[in-house]
């Protein structure tokens, strides 16, 4: 896990003296991906640079960025090949260390880019061929690890690990007609970003610039689901047997690991698959001061049950505002997801004790977790249609929802249910998790955002069929731009590895070759990951209802954030309508309409405008 940025121009040549400070300053506004170390290379056009976190191979082989034996190869990379030790075999080469870096050249060499289809694991990488000359800017298949890249005013082109960095190097400003986007959803719409002319290598493809120009290749693409369902011990048996070995894979380390631990299915199961195959973890959980979001009791049962050590972090009531500074300032770019805040405090503690922490990300999203799967799926049925008429109903008669503390409560959901039912089973989906309606934008001066944005997702996923089609949206959509950026960015803010072991392809893939009612059936979603828990002996995790890593932002926007949001109104007053805005806030306050995450999502907007300023 590391960071990458370069400049390069196959044309213009220019000196690497003109380069060199360009190089310098990217590297800077990396520098907290790899606290461990720093490297660059040049080649004509070209310069390469690299900042290190030392997991694998922590000796100067592991050095990067790295060339291949046969010299043809330039690489960065930044992420983990997690069966990299089994395809040394198959690769003709006399070894000078024990990274994954180096496998990875030694397979391009002899599979060009051939050899993607081999690798187990995270990556963003810039492979620079020496003999075609042409740079290969490739993401892994789901999107674990960032990659950005940017035309430069001058001929060429810049890239690197974090969009900001990128779009400073530019001078690029905020993009105005995807704000909407990014008040509706809380990230921008998928392959752009919130900086002019910065874009985004999309999750599973090849960017590739050369003297032609550039050229965008998807080298992978989810499969579909079989006709035939298994049978449930065959499922069980191919579940336990990808499951243990991508834990058993997510472990491959040379410096300590640990495990985020809460009372819900993923991580139980990750906690357990690690004990299980010997493994020696350090546990880390939250313990919310709002007793209605605490789950620390049980994870601590579980770590105890399994002999692991815990570190629990206590997370106040109320938001410290130099912590919300701190993840403004670290999210690269606005990302308007409360849990942001709790991720980015366990990873500054984990990292007091370990480099690397295996995270339950991912699960949700491709076993079917979370409740919306569960109103997809029942929004055409006569159920479905009665929860309809119900929260229309609700609505009509007692007006909005109204701020409460805890998690969102049956009258938000039936709430959003109504609102997006009557649309299709695809759009109302991607819909529920709708932060500013389309109301609440042009109440504050902006068009609702442009639909085209997720067509072609959501035209993609409609070939599937159910639920699988809301899995496949969400995979595309909602877990690389929230789920993963939220983990990569509060991860790296501290040094820390984030990994994911649910999104090792092979289990995705499993995932999505079987048939919805496999996954998801009477409202209770990852039924394989249940079975397996019950299987292990751990009957609570295997029936826990689906929590979710929520924060009381209500009871923060109804008190010192939603004054620091009045307090910090220049920030926005060229975007929005800030009298609007104080309008929310004291409806917000007063109780008659929960306006919380909208006022979140500005209040960050604000925080990370002025900390980029």
């Amino acid at each position: 896990m590391c960071g990458l940025v370069g400049i390069f121009d196959p044309v213009g040549r220019p000196p690497r003296a003109a380069l060199e400070p360009i190089l310098a300053r990217l590297l800077r506004d990396i520098a907290h991906r790899g606290p461990d170390g720093e490297g660059a290379a040049h080649e004509p056009g070209l310069a390469l640079g690299h900042r290190r976190l030392a997991i694998l191979d922590v000796s100067d082989t592991g050095l990067q960025p790295m060339s291949s034996h046969d010299g043809r190869y330039l690489l960065a990379h930044n992420g983990e090949i997690y069966n990299h030790l089994d395809l040394r075999p198959q690769l003709p080469s006399e070894w000078r260390g024990t990274s994954d870096t180096e496998t990875l050249l030694e397979a391009f060499s002899a599979h060009g880019l051939e050899a993607l289809s081999r690798l187990c694991g995270m990556f963003a990488l810039a492979v620079y061929d020496r003999r075609e000359r042409r740079l290969h800017l490739i993401r892994d298949r789901f999107g674990i690890k960032p990659l950005f890249f940017a035309a430069r005013p001058e001929g060429g082109w810049i890239f690197g690990s974090e969009a900001r960095a990128v779009g400073r190097a530019i001078g690029a400003r905020l993009r105005r007609d995807v704000l909407a986007d990014y008040l509706s959803w809380g990230y921008p719409p998928p392959g752009s970003t919130l900086l002019e002319g910065v874009l985004e290598v999309a999750p599973g493809e090849i960017v590739t610039l050369s003297e032609r120009g550039l050229d965008r290749q998807q080298y992978y693409t989810l499969p579909r689901a079989n006709e035939a369902a298994p049978s449930p011990r065959d499922q069980d048996e191919a579940f336990d047997a990808i499951f243990t070995r991508s834990v058993r894979e997510h472990q491959l380390s040379d410096v300590p690991i640990g495990v985020l631990l809460s009372s819900g299915v993923d991580s139980s199961a990750i906690a357990i698959a690690s004990a299980r195959s010997g493994a020696r973890l350090t546990g880390f959980t939250v313990r919310f001061g709002d007793e209605g979001l605490d789950e620390s009791a049980e994870a601590g049962r579980l770590a105890r049950d399994l002999g692991l050590p815990v570190v629990v972090l206590s997370v106040p009531k109320e938001l410290d505002r130099a912590t919300l500074d701190a993840v403004a300032a670290s999210s690269d770019l606005p990302l308007a997801d409360s849990s942001n805040v709790g991720t980015w405090l366990i990873a500054r503690e984990a990292r007091k004790h370990v480099k690397v922490l295996l995270t339950g990300d991912g699960a949700d999203e491709t076993w079917a977790g979370y409740e919306t799967y569960t109103a997809t799926d029942m929004v055409r049925s006569p159920l479905g249609r009665a929860a309809r008429l119900a929260g229309r109903d609700l609505d009509a008669f007692f007006g909005p929802p109204r701020p409460r503390a805890g998690r969102p409560g049956l009258r938000v959901k039936l709430s959003r249910f109504s609102r997006y039912s009557g649309l299709e089973p695809l759009e109302a989906h991607r819909r529920w998790r709708t932060l500013v309606d389309d109301v609440s934008l042009r109440s504050l001066g902006l068009d609702r955002p442009d639909p085209a944005h997720f067509r072609s997702h959501i035209e993609s996923a409609a070939v599937r069929d159910g639920v699988n089609g809301a899995l496949a949206l969400d995979v595309s959509t909602y877990l690389v731009q929230d789920e993963l950026t939220r983990l990569d960015r509060m991860a790296m803010a501290h040094g820390l590895e984030g990994r994911v072991p649910f999104l090792d392809h092979r289990l995705v893939e499993l995932a999505f070759s079987w048939r919805p009612e496999v996954k998801l059936r009477s409202g209770l979603g990852k039924r394989p990951v249940r079975r397996w828990l019950e299987a292990q002996g751990f009957p609570g995790p295997a029936h826990a209802r689906k929590r979710g890593f929520n924060h009381p932002v209500a009871s923060w926007m109804a008190g010192a954030a939603g004054q620091w949001l009045l307090e910090d109104q220049s920030a926005l007053e060229d975007l929005v309508d800030t009298p609007r805005v104080a309008g929310w806030v004291q409806e917000h306050r007063s109780g008659i309409r929960d306006r919380s995450y909208e006022l979140f999502a500005l209040l960050i907007l604000g925080r990370w405008r002025m900390a980029a300023a």
